[in-house]
């Protein structure tokens, strides 16, 4: 899916939306009442979360090269590929598992396939 920041037309499930709902939970903690004492949001309030979500989208979106996974490591165990590694990006992690199919004799297919996967925490 991708990243929508939103718009004042269309904010419903976007990244202001979201800003609006933190907000809305936060306030009480630090505003004190009761959260039914929240102000009513009026549009100067959802342009400044429109304007927040568009800029933090913008951001990432100019410098998506931060999040390009730069090095992978993997220790190859067996004679076929079973392996994993996990490695690291900034203060984030993951890893990566690497398995080689087996060549079924008969099966006319003489090359082995590499099946990866892996999961990472941002």
């Amino acid at each position: 899916m991708a990243l929508k920041a939103g718009t004042i037309a269309d904010f419903s499930d976007s990244m202001a939306e979201a800003i609006e709902n933190a907000f809305l939970e936060e306030w009480p903690k630090v505003m004190g009442g009761a959260a039914d004492e929240v102000p009513e949001m009026n549009e100067q309030m959802k342009l400044i979360f429109v304007a927040v979500a568009q800029g933090v989208v913008r951001y990432l979106t100019d410098h998506a090269e931060a999040f390009h996974i730069h090095s992978v490591e993997v220790t190859q165990e067996k004679s076929l590929v079973q392996s994993s590694g996990s490695g690291n990006f900034g203060p984030n992690t993951f890893s990566v598992t690497v398995t080689q199919n087996e060549t079924t004799p008969g099966s006319g297919n003489p090359d082995r396939s590499v099946v990866s996967k892996g999961e990472g925490k941002l």
